[in-house]
Formats: structure tokens, C-alpha cells, sequence
């Protein structure tokens, strides 16, 4: 254990749109821990401004350790345009190195032409 506490030091954000031509698959990294890690500390959802998502997409949270992907969150999305899908706060979501990121993936596809934007809020340490 250390004798100093670590303070989380930097902030960091991060985000990624998703779309149709994604699928099923994993987003690119919407945030990557730092080398001496990363606390997530919120996740906002919203949908694009000119198409609704479509009813049968759910927006699942992935951690990533490098290979292996964990959910750790789901968000059932409102089919609405232009929308704020939701807010998911985290008191100990943490990214221990910068071999770990944070990623998204739907279990259905969205709409034709409907985007959702994804931001990451949290620090460095």
C-alpha cells in the first residue's frame, strides 16, 4: 500500500458517435486509461438531431482490459431524435493502466441514418 494517497490529477474526456454501420460491434475507445489509471466518473448519452435510434437498440457499456470485454452497464435508449438518452454516474468505475478502455456496442442495430454521441467524464491520476 502506498504511504501517499493518489489524487486524481488530470481531467479526461472522451467520446464517440455510433451509427447503423457499426452493428453489433464494439465502438472505437471512447476513453483509454492513463498509464498510472483512470477514473470514470459519468457517461452521457444522447441521440442525433435528425433520426430516432429506432425501438429495439440497447446501449451496452463495455470495459476493455486490453482483451477481454466486460459489460458493465446497460442503457435502454428513448425512440426519439434529438434526445437525451441518459446519464450514468460511477463512484468506483476505474481503468487501472492505459491497456483498459471504455467502449460501447448496441445488441441491435440503429435506424438508418440515426447517430447516438457518447461522452466519458472523469481523471487521470
Amino acid at each position: 500500500m502506498a504511504t501517499t494517497p493518489n489524487f486524481a490529477a488530470t481531467p479526461k474526456v472522451g467520446s464517440v458517435t455510433l451509427d447503423n454501420a457499426l452493428g453489433t460491434s464494439n465502438s472505437a475507445a471512447a476513453v483509454t486509461g492513463a498509464a498510472s489509471g483512470t477514473r470514470v466518473r459519468e457517461i452521457r448519452v444522447t441521440s442525433g438531431a435528425t433520426t430516432a435510434p429506432g425501438g429495439s437498440a440497447t446501449k451496452l457499456i463495455v470495459l476493455l482490459d486490453g482483451g477481454t470485454a466486460r459489460r458493465v452497464d446497460v442503457l435502454s435508449l428513448t425512440n426519439a431524435v434529438d434526445t437525451f438518452q441518459g446519464r450514468l454516474v460511477y463512484d468506483n468505475l476505474l481503468l487501472p493502466s492505459a491497456s483498459w478502455s471504455i467502449k460501447f456496442v448496441l445488441n441491435g442495430t440503429l435506424t438508418s441514418g440515426a447517430t447516438l454521441d457518447c461522452v466519458v467524464i472523469g481523471e487521470d491520476f
